[in-house]
């Protein structure tokens, strides 16, 4: 259930002043670990977070344009992790899971391979 009123402007994370959606989704310093990890295995290593950033705002994805995993298109990938991204930082604030960069990792992997597998079947129907 939501709160009707949260006590502070702090990230509930890493308590930084004044959280903005931002820094709920990008810059929040474990959020900063997810995106470099999925950089890192799954995009083009020379893509930053600015460039993510840029491409979600203008849904113009032109500029990120590989992917390390065939099968999947990196706007999708971008869109996995978001996702899990914002699902991990409410399971943070409404039901006190701990957010651990690596378990959200392992929940973006697991949905990248469920995608493509899925994408194949289709494919062969």
């Amino acid at each position: 259930m939501m709160p009707a009123v949260f006590e502070s402007h702090n990230c509930p994370v890493c308590l930084s002043p004044n959280e903005t959606a931002s820094h709920l989704l990008f810059d929040c310093p474990s959020k900063v670990k997810v995106w470099q990890g999925v950089i890192f295995e799954f995009l083009w290593p020379t893509t930053t977070i600015t460039d993510i950033k840029e491409a979600l705002l203008s849904l113009d994805f032109s500029d990120i344009w590989y992917s390390q995993v065939k099968g999947i298109r990196p706007y999708s990938i971008l869109l996995i992790t978001l996702f899990q991204i914002w699902l991990a930082h409410m399971r943070f604030v409404f039901d006190n899971i701990i957010l651990v960069p690596e378990a959200i990792l392992e929940n973006i992997r697991s949905t990248v391979r469920q995608t493509v597998e899925e994408d194949q079947i289709h494919s062969l129907l």
